[in-house]
């Protein structure tokens, strides 16, 4: 296949070829495939730049996802299978996440407890149930409570929604 034209529609690039196909992928894609007017692709390095695309979109939305507020490795995953990403690509992902620093479990499970007692005043039973639900190990939420289980902030908030609850 020879690319014939080359469009770019906002952050995509639309490629037509000779034989009448189309193919939409992300500008940044195009740019680092090193692609031209003219030239000329097989199979395989039409299956890589598609490939690439996927692997762009999916970095883009974990990205999105992180930028908004720190998530477990568990919630990144779902949400992004939740958009129809490969498992494989997923986890290649995450992985390279962890390894970079941008996704950390315990971080992620400190600033959970620190906020939520905090700012809502839950107690540790609740908080740890949370962090199960988003998918944190067991080891890991423990060594995470450990900091706060002895703690005087469990009895100012207990005083706090005790006085709500029944308005004192």
């Amino acid at each position: 296949m020879i690319i014939t034209a080359v469009q770019k529609r906002r952050t995509k690039v639309l490629l037509f070829f000779n034989n009448s196909q189309q193919l939409l992928i992300n500008f940044e894609v195009f740019l680092s495939s090193g692609l031209y007017k003219g030239d000329s692709l097989d199979e395989n390095k039409l299956n890589a730049l598609v490939k690439n695309d996927e692997i762009f979109n999916a970095k883009n939305s974990a990205y999105r996802y992180l930028g908004n507020r720190n998530h477990s490795s568990f919630e990144i995953k779902q949400k992004l299978r939740k958009k129809g990403h490969p498992n494989h690509i997923i986890a290649n992902l995450i992985s390279d996440f962890k390894k970079n620093g941008y996704l950390n479990d315990l971080e992620f499970s400190h600033s959970f407890i620190q906020n939520r007692i905090e700012r809502k005043h839950e107690g540790l039973i609740k908080i740890k149930s949370e962090l199960f639900k988003k998918g944190v190990h067991s080891e890991i939420i423990s060594y995470a409570i450990e900091k706060y289980t002895e703690s005087e902030v469990h009895y100012d908030n207990a005083k706090i929604l005790l006085g709500k609850k029944y308005s004192l």
